[in-house]
């Protein structure tokens, strides 16, 4: 398609209707060439691939485990501060 769009190109120039069309109609086929291959490549996988295992760890949660840790261990410290200000 490519090709076509060039040889318009020359002839007729890059701004009108027809040129934007030809270049849609390129891109459009350029995806659906990328979604063709996603779907070979995920379907050769699901024949050929017995199991996949995938984890991912997103480091937000560690860290908001730490803040509550942190948070609880200063309430702790807190408190035992009031248990001795008591006695």
């Amino acid at each position: 398609m490519e090709l076509v769009g060039g040889y318009y190109s020359d002839f007729y120039g890059e701004q009108n209707m027809a040129y934007a069309l030809i270049v849609s109609i390129e891109e459009f086929l350029e995806m659906m060439g990328v979604v063709v291959f996603i779907y070979a490549l995920l379907s050769y996988m699901s024949l050929q691939i017995k199991g996949v295992d995938l984890r991912i760890r997103i480091e937000e949660e560690a860290s908001q485990r730490q803040k509550i840790q942190f948070i609880e261990q200063a309430n702790l410290e807190k408190a035992s501060v009031k248990k001795t200000e008591i006695r």
